[in-house]
């Protein structure tokens, strides 16, 4: 089964924390309460999210994180890179020397276009299309 990490489910939730609150700081123990996150975790989140320049933080009091941009410009992929790394169905999808049976497998061309296609996926939605409410389509 194909699947986030508990890294990118929790930083996904940490995202949509902020995005609730787009014009105010908010506090990572306000997140880690809210979405029931434990804070060491997403503490560590926070810093790699931040690096990433898809949040900005203000120290002391009323501190806290906020989005550095928009949800609708915040894509998934940016999100997922910087939480999961590369994402992909299997190893030789990235690099077609990591399997010992490359030269024999014909799988590997199909788990390359898979591969292309879920970073197109993930490249085309973002935060916002993420938290609507409406059902997510698909356009092809």
């Amino acid at each position: 089964m194909f699947g986030l990490s508990t890294k990118g489910d929790y930083g996904l939730s940490f995202l949509e924390a902020l995005a609730e609150h787009p014009e105010s700081l908010v506090s990572l123990k306000e997140i880690s309460k809210a979405k029931r996150l434990p804070l060491k975790y997403i503490e560590r989140l926070a810093g790699l999210l931040k690096k990433a320049e898809l949040i900005k933080s203000k120290e002391g009091a009323g501190g806290g994180y906020r989005l550095a941009k928009s949800p609708s410009d915040i894509r998934l992929i940016n999100v997922l890179t910087v939480l999961e790394g590369e994402l992909a169905p299997t190893a030789c999808a990235l690099d077609p020397s990591a399997c010992v049976r490359a030269g024999s497998c014909l799988m590997k061309h199909g788990w390359r276009r898979i591969h292309e296609q879920i970073q197109n996926l993930l490249s085309h939605y973002t935060l916002a299309d993420l938290i609507r409410k409406e059902q997510l389509t698909i356009n092809r």
